[in-house]
């Protein structure tokens, strides 16, 4: 399954329920707060209340596509490298292959086979931008 594609600043609705899971509360109960009418702002901490501004900015396609996002623990952003595509941070550079969208790292190759013998190693994928040829 494909993860979804967010914008940047979507992000920090992810990390505010990802931290909320950590803190054990079910996805319903995540889902819940987005989306209520009846949440009494009085007793929401400010976290819940900034995710509650972002999402409510958007259209409702950007709002499923965020409770997507937190139903899978995954995600993509708009401006994202792509599999196969030649990448660099600066450092390092290779082909980007066997994303993990959940915790949003992929392998880099030294040929675009992606055999095992070309392995460089596991990065995460925002410090890493594409070549343009």
């Amino acid at each position: 399954m494909q993860a979804p594609t967010i914008l940047d600043e979507q992000e920090t609705i992810i990390q505010w329920a990802r931290t909320l899971r950590n803190n054990y509360m079910s996805v319903s109960s995540i889902i819940y707060l987005l989306v209520t009418d009846k949440l009494d702002k009085k007793k929401a901490d400010a976290q819940t209340l900034i995710a509650r501004q972002i999402y409510q900015g958007y259209n409702r396609g950007w709002q499923d596509s965020i409770l997507f996002a937190i139903q899978l623990d995954a995600y993509r952003k708009e401006h994202d490298i792509q599999e196969g595509q030649i990448v660099t941070d600066g450092e390092f550079v290779g082909f980007a292959s066997k994303f993990n969208w959940n915790e949003r790292t992929f392998g880099l190759f030294s040929n675009k086979s992606c055999a095992k013998d070309s392995y460089i190693g596991r990065f995460t994928i925002d410090p890493f931008k594409a070549i343009r040829r």
